[in-house]
C-alpha cells in the first residue's frame, strides 16, 4: 500500500489522502480526500491552493456545499471599508472568529491593511490560545504562499 498526502488547502498541515492499494499481485487503486473541515479555496495569501486528486473522489466533506463566497478581493474590500467606517465614527471593530483558519486569514489581512496605511495602525487583540498558536507555527514553517 502507498499513501499520498496532497495539499487541502483548508488550513496549516490539512491534507487529502490518496491510498494506492495492491491486493494478491493486482493493482487496485483507491483515491480518498478525507479532511478535517473542508476543502480550501485557491489563491489565498497564506495557504497553498488545494490539490485534488485527478480521478474520482470517494470522499469529500465540504461545509459550505454549492453556496458562492465572495473573492479574496471582495472580502478585503469589504474588510477594509468596514474597519474604516468604523473607526471613523469612533467604534471598535469585534469579529467573533471560531475557525482557526478564518481567524489567520483576518490577522493577516488586517496587517497587510495597516502596512499599506489603508485602515489605521490599530491594536489587535485575538483572544483564542489556539488562534495564537496556530500564528505562531505559522511564522515558525514560513508556510506563507508568495
Amino acid at each position: 500500500m502507498y499513501v499520498t498526502l496532497v495539499d487541502a488547502g483548508h488550513i496549516l498541515g490539512s491534507a487529502g489522502v490518496v491510498l494506492d492499494i495492491e491486493e494478491q499481485g493486482s493493482a487496485l487503486s483507491v483515491e480518498a480526500l478525507v479532511v478535517l473541515g473542508d476543502i480550501g479555496r485557491r489563491k489565498l495569501p497564506l495557504l497553498r491552493d488545494p490539490v485534488l486528486p485527478a480521478s474520482r473522489l470517494d470522499v469529500m466533506e465540504c461545509t459550505y456545499g454549492t453556496s458562492r463566497t465572495a473573492t479574496p478581493q471582495v472580502q478585503w474590500t469589504r474588510l477594509r471599508e468596514v474597519v474604516n467606517r468604523t473607526l471613523k465614527r469612533g467604534g471598535k471593530v469585534i469579529i467573533p472568529a471560531f475557525a482557526v483558519g478564518r481567524t489567520q486569514d483576518l490577522i493577516y489581512d488586517l496587517h497587510i491593511l495597516m502596512d499599506g496605511r489603508q485602515i489605521p495602525q490599530v491594536p489587535v487583540i485575538v483572544d483564542s490560545p489556539l488562534a495564537v498558536n496556530a500564528s505562531d507555527i505559522y511564522r515558525r514553517t514560513r508556510m506563507l504562499r508568495r
